[in-house]
């Protein structure tokens, strides 16, 4: 199941946010539900801000994606040298 967050305008800061796909993963239980959030430009604490207007919060955030990067099978705590594209 996906969702779009359509353009949002949070009335308190002012700010506005591009779309936001939202995939939900696996069945909810009763006090957490894990989902993968896909954005254009991630502006300062964007994804929290856009739940919290919602009335959701977030317990932890992972990124799992940065531009052309990707996590992949990277170990926790392991680094790999990110090299000159050219």
């Amino acid at each position: 199941r996906s969702t779009l967050f359509p353009y949002t305008t949070l009335f308190r800061s002012r700010s506005h946010y591009a779309p936001i796909s939202v995939q939900l993963l696996g069945k909810q239980n009763s006090l957490n539900q894990w989902c993968i959030c896909i954005l254009k430009e991630g502006k300062n604490r964007e994804i929290r801000r856009v739940f919290n207007h919602f009335g959701l919060q977030i317990n932890k955030l992972i990124r799992i994606k940065y531009g052309p990067y990707e996590l992949g099978n990277l170990p926790i705590g392991h680094i790999k040298e990110v090299r000159e594209q050219r």
